[in-house]
């Protein structure tokens, strides 16, 4: 919340709901909706989209819908899963791989292609 205390409009992504490979609760669309309320109470704007991050079209569709909603993106901030505890192994590594470093691309490409001219 500290962005949107400094005056920040955010943008908030997230599959919400659960990986079957990944061995512990992720969020739930209600986590989204708290954190849009949360922002809110700031006084900022806040917009979310349950999208999963490795699907680089609607990743580019709802930063888009988002950015034409907020007027600009200037910082993108990720928060990728990782299998905590015990090293991750097999599966659960593997969709740990596919959905943070997918994610990170994604998001950084859309972050650039989005960035207003100073």
């Amino acid at each position: 919340m500290r962005l949107a205390q400094e005056g920040a409009g955010i943008i908030a992504v997230d599959i919400a709901a659960q990986i079957v490979t990944v061995p512990y609760g992720m969020s739930t669309p209600a986590d989204l909706a708290k954190t849009v309320a949360q922002v809110q109470a700031t006084g900022r704007r806040g917009v979310a989209g349950r999208i999963d991050v490795r699907d680089l079209a609607t990743l580019t569709a709802e930063v888009n819908r988002a950015v034409n909603e907020l007027g600009r993106l200037d910082v993108v901030a990720n928060a990728g899963i990782a299998p905590m505890g015990k090293p991750a192994r097999g599966r659960a590594a593997a969709a740990a791989g596919r959905v943070r470093h997918p994610g990170q691309l994604h998001g950084g490409l859309r972050a650039v292609a989005r960035r207003p001219e100073r």
